[in-house]
């Protein structure tokens, strides 16, 4: 293995024409995260992607978007979040939540101020992740949950 092909994780972002130019040179660059060799980037030789041998990301839209599967630590996120804003509440300004309306206006519960913009605050994180179908999943697959609730989320989840 050459040191001299051998690059900071900083230049991912702050030089990436000298990671070009060792491409180049050395056919692959070692990329250094704190003192231990963590990646290795190669150059598609030209080839193989003029021949498409190598599958192109394409945007299937005559297909349904389905949500990818979440990381143990993102369902823990969900759930404290959903735990922090309420499955109900969650369920029950929906709409608000997904057009980004400020939630405080219609939020009719007997909350403090600051347990609204919280809940709001949860809310905006879960649909700024992608993560809001999963959450009325969880909720509609939730024992603990009212019927009603559960029946409203499988509604919501039928629908987008």
């Amino acid at each position: 293995m050459s040191f001299e092909n051998m690059v900071p994780f900083s230049c991912l972002t702050e030089d990436f024409t000298r990671i070009e130019q060792l491409l180049r040179t050395y056919q692959e660059v070692i990329i250094i995260r704190g003192d231990q060799p963590r990646y290795r980037l190669t150059e598609i030789p030209a080839a193989d992607s003029a021949a498409g041998t190598l599958p192109l990301p394409t945007e299937a839209e005559d297909e349904p978007s389905r949500p990818r599967r979440l990381s143990v630590q993102e369902k823990t996120v969900l759930r404290r979040k959903l735990d922090s804003i309420g499955k109900s509440v969650f369920v029950r300004y929906y709409q608000q939540f997904q057009n980004r309306e400020d939630p405080l206006i219609f939020m009719e519960e007997d909350f403090t101020e600051q347990s609204k913009r919280a809940r709001a605050s949860c809310a905006a994180y879960l649909f700024r992740m992608g993560w809001e179908h999963h959450a009325l999943q969880y909720i509609v697959d939730s024992g603990r949950t009212a019927p009603a609730v559960r029946a409203r989320a499988q509604e919501l989840l039928s629908s987008t």
